[in-house]
């Protein structure tokens, strides 16, 4: 047996091709002849800090909007809703930086939590700075 046969597959594709420098995984999965270069995905914990994020403000229009309807009248539900809204802001920001920091995915769900939990979080403040200062 010469030297050619007793290479490996992956041994004779890059010695063939220099410069290119893919795994045995990456070579393997194939689709159509084309290479997959990533293996990122969209981090659950960042699409979850998305959603509790639009869910943290939408409890905090709601009560914004029914204070202006009942005249700025608050009742403690509306209270309670914003409470709420803080409690999942909260954990959409922590959400949100948890999936920050793994590696191999994709950081557009991970810094958008971040950026909507945060805007929610100041939106609440300044709800309750102005509660204070009325």
């Amino acid at each position: 047996m010469n030297q050619h046969e007793e290479q490996t597959w992956l041994q004779r594709v890059t010695t063939a091709m220099p410069g290119l420098s893919l795994s045995e995984r990456q070579l393997r999965n194939r689709r159509r002849g084309r290479f997959i270069f990533t293996d990122k995905k969209h981090p659950w914990r960042g699409v979850f800090s998305v959603l509790i994020s639009v869910m943290s403000f939408v409890a905090v229009i709601l009560a914004v909007v029914l204070t202006v309807r009942g005249e700025g009248g608050a009742t403690v539900s509306y209270a309670a809703g914003i409470l709420l809204a803080l409690i999942y802001a909260i954990a959409g920001l922590i959400l949100g930086i948890l999936s920050r920091t793994e590696r191999e995915v994709y950081l557009l769900f991970p810094r958008l939590g971040i950026i909507l939990n945060s805007v929610a979080i100041v939106c609440i403040g300044g709800i309750l700075f102005l509660g204070f200062t009325a």
